[in-house]
């Protein structure tokens, strides 16, 4: 039987992103190459037309092609950026948590003279009148 491991074709970096990408974002990848390629061969009919220009092959390419495509891929792409942001703050909190010990070698603070003092009851104090 054929296993993934098996396939040795595909570099290993790009096999790595495709196991770690969902189908939905495969599926989305998928439909914006199609959309491209469509774009692209209407550009190049308009361009190669009797009646077309490069400037209008352009302006297609653009508007019906990258314009469009761009909102769809940042609007689709949304709750991933947001799953990626909500993991990096809780890798953040644990990491924050993790590196703060508390002080457990039974020595007094530096600055600490008495029970409870603080660099504020060695201050002098002003008197009244």
């Amino acid at each position: 039987m054929l296993q993934v491991s098996d396939i040795k074709t595909v570099p290993q970096q790009y096999f790595n992103l495709l196991t770690k990408l969902s189908l939905r974002s495969l599926f989305m990848y998928l439909v914006a190459i199609a959309w491209i390629y469509v774009v692209l061969m209407m550009s190049v009919a308009e361009a190669a037309s009797p009646n077309g220009s490069l400037l209008g092959a352009f302006t297609t390419l653009v508007f019906y092609g990258a314009l469009p495509l761009g909102i769809v891929l940042y609007i689709m792409g949304t709750p991933g950026r947001k799953r990626a942001r909500r993991a990096q703050e809780a890798a953040q909190v644990q990491a924050a948590a993790s590196s703060v010990q508390p002080d457990t070698s039974g020595h007094a603070a530096p600055g600490v003279t008495g029970e409870g003092a603080g660099p504020a009851a060695d201050a002098p104090v002003r008197k009244e009148g």
